[in-house]
């Protein structure tokens, strides 16, 4: 029961394990940052809180984790088909950043979605 179990566990990180073990800690880090730089925009618009950005952003990297996850369960030859897809969608995406945005503390924040 025991192997098995291991077996299972060294099975779900498939690839290289270093790799793995530091996307995980910068991720993991990567909330300080963003606490810091959250802090700073409330304390600017004064409205909201900083845990909200905190959360949000910790979703994003669950999000994020499970995506790299999923495409590591597939062949390298199979993802090729989408690779025209992917590109006219990070096009599009390109597109959208020229026509979101908003202004926080009369600096320009169009760059982000």
């Amino acid at each position: 029961m025991k192997e098995q179990f291991t077996e299972t566990k060294t099975e779900y990180l498939k690839g290289d394990k270093v790799l793995w073990i530091v996307i995980i800690l910068i991720s993991m880090l990567s909330v300080f940052p963003v606490y810091s730089a959250s802090s700073n925009l409330e304390y600017i618009v004064n409205n909201g809180t900083t845990t909200g950005h905190v959360v949000k952003h910790i979703a994003f990297v669950f999000a994020g984790l499970i995506i790299m996850r999923s495409m590591a369960a597939f062949r390298i030859e199979k993802l090729g088909a989408f690779s025209i897809l992917a590109l006219f969608g990070t096009v599009l995406l390109l597109l959208l950043t020229f026509s979101s945005g908003q202004e926080i503390g009369g600096a320009s924040a169009s760059r982000w979605l």
